[in-house]
């Protein structure tokens, strides 16, 4: 006869020859009796499988098998999905990267014209200022003219000889 070794805990104890016997005074099995199986069904219960009452384990196995791979097809799809999401993305941050840069490059050209618009706006203002200098020279000028030739008109015609008068 073998010695006794220490008593089996875990799963040894739940299934192993120790299962069979008796459980000790005070202790109750490590899980409930099994009812006998209906005629012609496989002596498993849904409490460990979690089967509907009136379901095999092996309907049980096509149907999860069924639910895998229509969620591997639907993982398959969500995937396909993110790849062009992704894309999408992609080209979305492309174009804003490349607006970006147009955003830029126009502020750049903005600053340069407005630039340019007050350096035009000084030389017209300096522009404007000569015409005035200008036109006053013009118009001391001509009043300078105006009076000498109202001195002559006031002197009379100029002495000398006659116009001669043409035919």
């Amino acid at each position: 006869m073998a010695p006794a070794g220490p008593p089996a805990t875990g799963a040894a104890a739940a299934f192993g020859p120790a299962a069979l016997a008796p459980p000790a005074p005070g202790r109750e099995p490590p899980f409930p009796p099994l009812a006998p199986p209906p005629f012609g069904r496989p002596p498993v219960t849904g409490g460990h499988l979690n089967l509907a009452p009136g379901e095999t384990a092996s309907e049980r196995a096509v149907a999860l098998t069924q639910e895998l791979h229509a969620t591997r097809a639907e993982k398959k799809l969500l995937a396909a999905q993110v790849e062009q999401l992704e894309a999408a993305i992609a080209a979305k941050d492309k174009a804003l990267s490349q607006a970006g840069s147009e955003i830029q490059a126009s502020s750049k050209e903005i600053a340069q014209t407005r630039t340019e618009l007050a350096r035009w706006k000084q030389e017209l203002a300096a522009m404007r200022d000569k015409l005035r200098e200008s036109e006053k020279e013009n118009l001391a000028t001509l009043q300078e003219i105006v009076g000498v030739l109202e001195q002559m008109v006031e002197r009379g015609p100029p002495a000398g000889p006659a116009p001669a008068e043409s035919p």
